[in-house]
């Protein structure tokens, strides 16, 4: 396993690192970092060498580290097959004061303003089974969250965790209260993993969930008959623009051609790797006993599956049309690259609404298909080329195909 770190410190924290790095040699530095680590991962080793960032403008200062871990899982002693894998905020758990008595006459000091972030991400290789949380404690003296988060997609895993303190003491009379939300504090820190070894060929090679896979045979012929019906949308051409007049596909229609043809590979991969047709997942998901039990997951999964079958016809007939130049390109294209967008943004409103977990990469392709839309949709209103170029129709009136042979025929007797 790969651990990567990166710390930000601000304030007097960023001066009191500076002043470290400063004191004390790189070399040092890192082994002292790698033995704060190995308290709780006794096989990590350093994999890249530590750096580190100065902001002096922002008194910000920021750590880099990189570590392997050997031997982040463990055997069951309880359970044969059954590994388990912890994962702990150690920066934030050094920022809590745990008061050796309860019982006090005098305040105790508390460090303030104190306010730290602890995410850990975990990028897991294969789908995983874990159940959405949060939780909130409020103190007189301090606030503490957690949030627990995965998306099934991404198969990621995020631990969120801050702490904030809101005074720089605490009070006698505020002790008792003060270490009831503290232990409270400590017990909901840190989260396990747990994979059995025996089940795991169960979940990655789980039988096909037939359901599923008529509910997208079904999709896939209303799908083909619209395909069917676009294939013979035939309107007229532009303008006064015909065959005759027609040009090649070429100039800026290269690049659209190039990515219409690439983008299938797009919806492939997502039917293919998002364990769509998994009956181990779907089971999971509408199984109320079940960690993993989302109606509103697989609704959203259910609709993700009829999007993409649809939208693969879609950019497979649209592919044909266009390198036929059929007159129908044009207005389809704007279709497609309005729906790359709009889709994105639906399905992103419908996930958040269902507070269901979103991936940063489904924002920045939002952003991706945004910025297509708002290049080639002008492009193919505005271009003459493309105006000259899809003029073909399936079935071209019969007094265009007598102007085409007249046009010939003058041209002939030109020469």
């Amino acid at each position: 396993m790969k651990l990567e770190v990166k710390t930000e410190y601000f304030g007097a924290d960023a001066d009191f690192q500076r002043s470290r790095f400063a004191a004390t040699s790189l070399k040092e530095t890192e082994k002292s970092f790698l033995n704060y680590y190995a308290n709780s991962y006794p096989g990590i080793e350093v994999s890249r060498d530590l750096e580190f960032l100065d902001f002096p403008a922002e008194n910000k200062f920021t750590t880099l580290e990189e570590y392997t871990i050997s031997d982040l899982w463990e055997e069951s002693e309880d359970t044969d097959g059954l590994l388990s894998a912890s994962f702990y905020p150690q920066v934030l758990r050094s920022y809590i004061s745990s008061p050796r008595v309860s019982k006090r006459t005098m305040p105790m000091h508390l460090s303030y303003p104190s306010q730290v972030e602890h995410s850990i991400l975990l990028y897991l290789s294969e789908p995983w089974s874990i159940t959405a949380t949060n939780k909130k404690i409020t103190d007189d003296v301090f606030t503490y969250s957690s949030d627990i988060s995965y998306n099934s997609r991404s198969k990621l895993a995020t631990l969120s965790y801050t702490y904030s303190t809101l005074q720089d003491h605490v009070l006698p009379e505020q002790m008792a209260a003060f270490v009831k939300h503290q232990k409270a504090v400590l017990d909901d820190m840190g989260y396990n993993l747990t994979y059995n070894q025996g089940l795991a060929a169960t979940v990655t090679d789980a039988p096909v969930s037939w359901l599923v896979m008529v509910f997208a045979l079904a999709v896939l012929a209303l799908a083909a008959f619209g395909a069917y019906k676009l294939y013979h949308h035939d309107p007229a051409p532009i303008g006064s623009y015909t065959v005759a007049y027609g040009e090649s596909i070429g100039g800026w229609l290269i690049l659209v051609m190039i990515g219409l043809c690439l983008s299938p590979i797009t919806s492939i991969v997502a039917l293919l790797t998002n364990n769509y047709f998994n009956q181990s997942v779907w089971q999971g998901l509408i199984t109320a006993s079940s960690g993993s039990y989302s109606p509103a997951l697989a609704l959203v999964l259910v609709l993700e599956i009829a999007v993409n079958i649809t939208f693969l016809v879609f950019n497979l007939v649209l592919a044909v049309l266009f390198i036929k130049r059929r007159t129908s390109v044009p207005s389809l294209m704007v279709i497609f690259y309005v729906c790359g967008f709009l889709l994105p943004v639906l399905e992103y409103a419908g996930m958040s609404a269902l507070n269901l977990p979103v991936d940063n990469s489904d924002i920045r392709g939002m952003w991706r298909s945004f910025v297509t839309a708002a290049i080639w949709v002008p492009y193919l209103y505005k271009s003459q080329r493309v105006k000259n170029t899809f003029v073909v129709q399936l079935q071209p009136p019969v007094q265009q195909e007598e102007a085409t042979e007249e046009e010939a025929d003058l041209v002939t007797n030109s020469f």
